[in-house]
């Protein structure tokens, strides 16, 4: 399983090369499911490693810490498991 993200464009340009901003309708729906992932998929900090490739460092394990939206139950598999979480 990979990771997946909410994304809607703002809008677009016709054929005409004019803006058309994306229907009212279109970002409540985005809106509502938002609300439904922060709900279900709480915004979580994790801390991963890394192998580094920069030269000051090179081959030097290193901490990444970052915030994911993540349900629990994938939170557990991602210790016992050994699941990676990527983008």
């Amino acid at each position: 399983m990979g990771g997946h993200r909410l994304y809607v464009q703002t809008g677009f340009y016709d054929d005409k090369g004019e803006y058309v901003p994306r229907p009212v309708c279109v970002t409540k729906v985005y809106n509502r499911l938002l609300r439904m992932v922060k709900r279900l998929a709480p915004y979580t900090e994790l801390t991963d490693t890394y192998v580094s490739m920069n030269d000051d460092d090179y081959l030097q394990e290193k901490e990444w810490k970052h915030k994911e939206y993540i349900s629990p139950q994938f939170l557990r598999l991602k210790p016992t498991e050994d699941y990676r979480l990527r983008q």
